[in-house]
Order: C-alpha cells, then sequence, then structure tokens
C-alpha cells in the first residue's frame, strides 16, 4: 500500500480494498489487513467460462477470458474480484477542485467492470444473489491501462452521493507483480492524490497445491498392462501436471489461512476426467473454496481415470471402459493413503465420482486414517458397499434373468463360501460390505437425487448397445452406471459389456442342444448351445455346491483357477479387485443419487439442500452429475459454504 497527498488529509486504512478475508463484504477488517498486507493475491481469467453452465475450467485457454470487453456470463463472474474505492469519507476533506479521477495499472496487467449494483457492506453478491449476477453477467469490461482511464462521472457521484457505494469488479489479464492505482487529478492536470494496492496475479496453479497420482494407477498385470513410466507428468499433456508440493507462489500460506490452525482440503476428481480437464477440475474447485471463505489449504489429486478415453465430435470426451478405471481406482488407492498421510493436520478429503473408490480403498484396504471428515460427491459406489442391508433393486437385475434363483446370480455365488474354515477368499466376491469397515461418523454423502448418471435403467428395459451409443443426445450419460453393472458379462459393443461373470450365462456346463436355424445352409443346420429355462435348473438348487466349480453365470476362459477348490480362494485374494470390476455386479444403486441409512443425518440431497434457483441455460431442472462443478457458483455457493463451515465447526 503506497499513499501520496498533497491536499488530502489521509487516513491511513485504505482507499482501494478487495475483499481480503472473503466474507462477501468489505469491511473495517479488510481496512486493517490494507495496511498489514503487502498485497492483494489473485489468478489471472485464463480459461473459457461461457453463460451460466459451460466452460472447462482449464487454465491457460488460447482464448482467454480476459481479451474480450465484456464478463462472460453468470460463470465467468468468479474469476472477477471486488474493490471498493473508499472516496466518500476523504473528499469530503477535500479543498480545491473541481476533479477527475483515474485508476490506472504499472503493467497493464487488470481489466475492470462497473458494479453499480454492489455496494460495501454486500460486496460479495455478485456472487450470492441470482438477479446481481445477471445484471453483472454480460457488462462491458475496461482494459485498465498505464496511461490510466477516467471514471466515470455518473459513478462518482453514485460514490459520493450513496454511503457504500464505489464497487468495481476487477479481473486480472497477465501474470505479474502490478498495483491499482488511484490518482485524483486537479483542473490545471496535476495529481494531488494517488493510492496504490499491490495485486499479485499469476495463473490460478500457483495458488495451490497438486499431487499427481497418474502413474500409480496404471495396470501392470497382463493382458491389460500400460508401461507406467509413459503416464508419467510431462510425457504427454493428457497425464496432468507435476506435482507441487510446497507453498504455492502467489497465495502464501499466512493470507490463506491461520498458521495456528492448520487446515487441508483434498480434492480427487473423478471418472472420465483426464489430466489436463483434471487442471480445469481443480482450478475451478480452488476458485470456489476461495470464495465460500474456506482458510484451508487446497490441494488437488489427479488420478488415471480415463484410460481408454477418445474424443468424438459434438459429444466431447468419452471414455468406454469403466471396468479398467475401477482396477486402476483401486491401484491408486495406496499411494493416495501415503500421500493424505504426509499433507498435515485438520484434513478434509472430498471426491467426486469413481475418485471415491479411490478413496474408499485407501481407508479400507490401506488404513488410511489421518482425515477429519470426507465428503462423498455423486460417489460411483454401490450402496451395499457400505451397507450390505440395503435391499436389492429389480432394476439391477438383467432381464434374461426372470424367473430364475437368485442363488445363480454371480453376485450370489460368493455365499457358497463363507462357512468354509479357514476363510475362503471367495466369499469376498461380492460388493456387499466392500467398505463396511470406514469410520462412518467422518463420513457425508452429498448426492443428488436426479443425478442424469446415476438413473436406474428400468428392469423391463434390456439392455444392449442401443443403450451404449452415441446416436441419442437425449441419452448421453444416463442409467450408465446401471448399464456397466447390468451388462458384466454381456459382450456389446464400445467395450462397455464383457464375456466375464456378470448377466451372462454358462453354456459350456449347463445347456440345452437346439438346431441353429439361422444357419446359411438349410441342408446342414448345426446345433448350438442353449440356456437352460428356470424350470430347468431345480437339479442346481438340490446341489448348490456344485456350483462352486460350475457356476450357473459366464466363466471366462482366463479365469478359471477361480473355479479350482485348490486354487480358488489364492486366485481370488490375488484378483479381487479385478473379478469385482469385471465379473460380479451390484445389485443396488449408486450412493450418488441416494439416501445411505448407516449415515443417517450425514446425507445431504444436494438439490433440495443447496440449488439457489436454476440456470437460464437447462432444458430441465435437474442437479446433473457434474453440476455442483458445471453451474455457475452463484446457484450453488451454499454448498461451497457447507464445504468450508463443516470443515471449521464439523457441523
Amino acid at each position: 500500500m503506497e499513499i501520496r497527498s498533497d491536499k488530502i488529509p489521509v487516513t491511513l486504512g485504505g482507499i482501494l480494498l478487495p475483499d481480503y478475508n472473503r466474507n462477501g463484504q468489505i469491511d473495517d477488517e479488510d481496512a486493517k489487513l490494507a495496511i498489514s498486507q503487502d498485497s492483494y493475491h489473485f489468478w489471472i481469467n485464463d480459461d473459457n467460462d461461457e453463460g451460466e453452465t459451460e466452460g472447462d475450467d482449464i487454465p491457460g485457454n488460447s482464448s482467454p477470458n480476459s481479451e474480450d470487453s465484456n464478463v462472460n456470463g453468470v460463470r465467468d463472474l468468479v474469476d472477477f474480484f471486488p474493490v471498493f474505492i473508499d472516496l466518500k469519507r476523504y473528499m469530503t476533506t477535500m479543498v480545491g477542485g473541481p476533479y477527475k479521477y483515474f485508476i490506472r495499472t504499472n503493467l497493464g496487467s487488470m481489466n475492470f467492470a462497473y458494479a453499480p449494483q454492489l455496494i460495501r457492506e454486500k460486496s460479495g453478491n455478485y456472487l450470492t444473489d441470482v438477479d446481481t449476477a445477471r445484471d453483472l453477467g454480460e457488462v462491458k469490461t475496461y482494459i485498465i491501462t498505464p496511461e490510466g482511464i477516467e471514471l466515470d462521472t455518473a459513478f462518482i457521484d453514485k460514490i459520493l452521493g450513496t454511503e457504500g457505494a464505489g464497487i468495481i469488479l476487477v479481473e486480472g489479464r497477465n501474470a505479474a507483480k502490478d498495483s491499482l492505482i488511484l490518482d485524483i487529478v486537479d483542473s490545471g492536470g496535476t495529481t494531488v492524490f494517488s493510492y496504490r494496492l499491490n495485486v499479485g496475479l499469476a495463473d490460478v496453479e500457483q495458488m495451490f497445491r497438486h499431487k499427481n497420482l497418474t502413474a500409480n494407477g496404471v495396470i501392470t498385470i497382463e493382458p491389460d498392462a500400460e508401461d507406467p513410466s509413459n503416464l508419467l507428468p510431462g510425457k504427454a499433456p493428457e497425464n496432468g501436471e507435476p506435482d507441487r508440493l510446497g507453498e504455492p507462489t502467489n497465495f502464501p500460506d499466512n493470507e490463506a489461512g491461520d498458521p495456528l490452525n492448520e487446515q487441508n482440503f483434498v480434492f480427487v476428481h473423478g471418472y472420465n476426467v483426464n489430466g489436463q480437464q483434471a487442471r480445469g477440475w481443480h482450478a475451478e474447485m480452488f476458485k470456489r473454496m476461495y470464495w465460500s471463505g474456506s482458510k484451508a489449504k487446497f490441494w488437488g489429486v489427479t488420478w488415471y481415470g480415463w484410460r481408454t478415453q477418445q474424443y468424438y465430435p459434438i459429444y466431447g470426451y468419452r471414455t468406454s471402459h469403466y471396468r479398467l478405471n475401477v482396477r486402476q481406482a483401486f491401484n491408486t488407492a495406496g499411494e493416495f493413503k501415503n500421500f493424505v498421510a504426509n499433507v498435515g493436520n485438520n484434513v478434509t478429503i472430498a471426491a467426486h465420482s469413481l475418485g471415491n473408490m479411490v478413496v474408499l480403498s485407501a481407508i479400507q484396504d490401506h488404513g488410511l486414517t489421518n482425515f477429519a471428515r470426507y465428503y462423498m460427491i455423486n460417489a460411483a459406489v454401490a450402496l451395499e458397499a457400505l451397507d450390505a442391508a440395503t435391499p436389492t433393486s429389480t432394476d439391477m437385475d438383467h432381464i434374461d434373468w426372470d424367473g430364475y434363483d437368485p442363488q445363480l446370480f454371480a453376485s450370489e455365488w460368493y455365499r457358497l463360501f463363507l462357512d468354509d474354515t479357514p476363510q475362503d477368499e471367495r466369499a469376498k466376491l461380492t460388493w456387499r460390505d466392500r467398505f463396511k469397515d470406514i469410520p462412518f461418523e467422518k463420513i457425508y454423502n452429498f448426492y443428488s437425487s436426479s443425478d442424469e448418471v446415476f438413473e436406474p435403467h428400468p428392469h423391463d428395459d434390456v439392455p444392449g448397445t442401443e443403450d451404449v451409443t452415441l446416436f441419442d443426445l437425449t441419452m448421453i450419460g444416463r442409467q450408465t452406471w446401471a448399464l456397466q453393472e447390468k451388462l458384466k458379462g454381456r459382450n456389446v459393443s464400445f467395450d462397455v459389456g464383457n464375456v466375464n461373470g456378470g448377466w451372462g450365462f454358462n453354456l459350456d456346463d449347463y445347456y440345452k442342444e437346439v438346431l441353429d436355424m439361422s444357419a446359411p445352409d438349410p441342408n446342414s443346420v448345426p446345433k448350438v448351445h442353449e440356456k437352460l429355462n428356470p424350470e430347468e435348473t431345480g437339479f442346481l438348487l438340490q446341489e448348490p455346491q456344485s456350483l462352486r466349480i460350475a457356476p450357473f453365470f459366464l466363466k471366462h476362459k482366463d479365469d478359471g483357477l477361480l473355479y479350482m477348490e485348490e486354487s480358488g480362494s489364492n486366485y481370488a485374494k490375488l484378483h479381487r479387485d479385478r473379478l469385482l470390476a469385471e465379473a460380479f455386479p451390484a445389485r443396488t444403486g449408486a450412493i450418488g443419487r441416494n439416501n445411505i441409512t448407516k449415515l443417517d443425518n450425514n446425507n445431504i440431497d444436494m438439490p433440495l439442500k443447496f440449488s439457489n434457483s436454476l440456470p437460464l441455460d437447462r432444458s430441465d431442472h435437474y442437479w446433473l452429475h457434474c453440476d455442483f462443478k458445471a453451474r455457475a457458483y452463484v446457484y450453488v455457493f451454499g454448498l461451497y459454504k457447507a464445504f468450508y463451515l463443516m470443515g471449521v465447526t464439523n457441523e
């Protein structure tokens, strides 16, 4: 802060005041901080927000929002910070005049927009009040040049005539250690007063920490093996950024939070998010936690949850091979545990979608305990994995198995081994209670009862190729999670199904021979194996132990050791995660759309609790799978406030 004045008696406290403590108002505490802090730190607006729900948030866009001459929709407002020009209380002591008022920068690194709708006591309303945000969502912006730009007369009149008026919104154009300067110039062209607010601007990634676990999740076992060195940061852009574990260069820890009350916030992205997209997820999550008032050190975690991802025009990035990425989530869990163990104190973990498989496995399988609370957001994990008492849903059963006794289902095969002594590891080939030992008192389920990814796939609808192709735009993303469970054992296109376990039939051990009437030569019609009807399976239920080595569901040729008594237990132990991902379906819905009984009051239905009106460009009223990030901050700010405040109060 620097003040130069010839004609104004100056009381220290600041004339250009940002919202240092991010509490939504510019008050006396901010005036005190203006004296004690050398610079205000913020990020440059170099992403591609558009409208109210669009933008990938990846820093370093080739056509960044800050290069045009307007705010790029309500979603772009998170990239602006308010500055209160506190002229009124100083101008009452001015002598002489009339005066003109200019703002300038040393390096031209900032733009600004007038925000006459705001006053200092409600300077954050552009981020929390929908009408205010819409009013400001497309206003004109101006480059603050080194030569200066004269402030509008009507704006100055409002400052001098209205208590608390005088807010501008500022965005960063370029990374720089710059200054925002207010000059008051008399009628003779002499600058009689200057006030300088130092501003440190940088790429947002220089304001938070990052851990890259991409190479740690790679499957190294044939036939799906990859070379982990190919997934190292720097090898390819999609592998993500290198680790940034030290103090951020543009957001000192003593400015971010209270050194005497350490807090850490660790965020794990979900499925179908490559390393570049993860940069956008981390950046946007940091920005939203910043504006929520969070004082925690923010850590973004990148993991390899995008294997087989491809880009399709119109449809965007799609990752078809879900089961491979489930396995990679399990593979990542151990290193995630090691990482969190060294993060620090008072750790909050938040994970989205399949990222929750990483976290839950780290807790259950690797003994992660160094966390105070864990937020599951739209978790892509079966309800039964946390609570085996969850009733099964017929919508999760394949219609081709109607009429068959559930004892024949792949999902129930584990029951045949429950009474074995010593324990047979095949008794663990179930999603039921897969994560039963987690500390439920620390877990919060942030779900959406209208999540389209976890929408049930109706039982009477035969799942098939038409459900997983990209030709029906109305179905993109819908029912995805249920379909990947119901297509285990069913070989369909796009890598969604497979030929292992699940809802396929074992036609090697149980069949009847019928003529293949589809044969091209009517004079040579071969016989083929056809599944037994439900009424023909009674003999299996009389001798269920025979199903241990010859199950009624489809056996994969490479898993023969699983179905031998002398090798089955050890094989199950070695391959449990792969078998759960590929061969043994869940029969309950996903956590991310449902209430978990065991969590009681720790279940939060986000659209009911935190939806602050609806974006104009939504064609429906649903809170979708990624809406906690996709919707402009103003529509969901309550969620991030809760993330922050629960981390402080545990309530």
